[in-house]
């Protein structure tokens, strides 16, 4: 599947808010799922002569259903991993980074849809957005934040 024409504008946004230059390639394929970040890991020699692995991200896969403003969410959140360091996971610097981007693009997203998803994955994600808007309470209904 290629890649949808939106995708380097975001991916060269990111870069410019975090003040990089590089990212992992980005691929989007069709099917169920959702996105996820590779990275691979490279043997080196330290300046004493141990070697070590070091990590380093790879590519960044996104499952395309063919919604647009969903894939605009689930490359965010895997270029939320990427700008952070590997290995990391949803800690809360990865989800008040995700939540930055959320804010940057969120004409392009469905705001509600993001919440929904993001709340119910990770109660981290709440917490970071509890954070940058402690003056709006979010409406989550019914939805179970239980971990």
């Amino acid at each position: 599947m290629k890649n949808p024409e939106w995708t380097d504008r975001l991916v060269s946004k990111v870069l410019e808010i975090e003040h990089r230059t590089k990212c992992p390639k980005v691929i989007f394929r069709k099917g169920n799922g959702s996105g996820t970040a590779f990275y691979k890991f490279k043997r080196t020699k330290t300046h004493n002569g141990v070697w070590i692995r070091k990590m380093s991200w790879s590519h960044i896969t996104v499952r395309s259903y063919g919604n647009e403003k969903r894939d605009k969410m689930v490359l965010l959140h895997e270029l939320a991993h990427v700008m952070g360091r590997v290995n990391t996971g949803h800690n809360l610097k990865f989800w008040e980074r995700a939540w930055s981007y959320y804010e940057v693009f969120r004409s392009e997203l469905d705001w509600e849809a993001v919440k929904k998803s993001e709340f119910w994955y990770m109660k981290k994600a709440k917490t970071a957005y509890e954070k940058l808007y402690p003056e709006v309470e979010p409406p989550l209904g019914q939805l179970s934040l239980a971990i």
